[in-house]
């Protein structure tokens, strides 16, 4: 069975040939994949070495927060303006839902409250109405 991405160790080395045999899949769609990963900084082409998994750090972490206060802190006073009364209304059941697992502390509850206030700054970013915003941002959130 295949490792998930999430199974793969930081630093680790992706080879082409163990990527194909590990996945069943031809060279251009791994290819395209590593780019697209390198792209999102989850991996590191590195030339005449090859494909490492991203190694993220403290300082790594730290700039990814720093520059998501910025975009997203914009985006909130975007919304402020723009926002409809159905996307005020969903942010409203989405906070209603977080409280209420706050609260109960419910065996794995964690991991849902973090998906939920995912979708909390999704949704801000939505209802800034910035196309540009949103795509930006929204890379930020996905990162490791």
């Amino acid at each position: 069975m295949p490792k998930s991405p999430q199974e793969i160790p930081p630093g680790s080395h992706l080879t082409g040939r163990g990527l194909w045999a590990e996945y069943a899949l031809s060279r251009t769609p791994i290819r395209t994949v590593l780019w697209e990963l390198a792209d999102e900084g989850v991996v590191v082409v590195s030339p005449r070495w090859g494909v490492f998994v991203a190694e993220w750090t403290t300082v790594d972490a730290a700039e990814v927060i720093s520059l998501r206060a910025l975009l997203e802190s914009h985006a909130a006073g975007r919304a402020a303006h723009s926002r409809s009364d159905s996307q005020l209304e969903e942010l409203n059941r989405l906070c209603d839902r977080m409280d209420t697992l706050a609260e109960k502390q419910v065996d794995g509850y964690r991991p849902e409250i973090a998906e939920l206030n995912h979708e909390v700054h999704l949704l801000i970013l939505e209802s800034a109405a910035s196309p540009r915003l949103f795509n930006i941002a929204k890379d930020l959130a996905l990162a490791p």
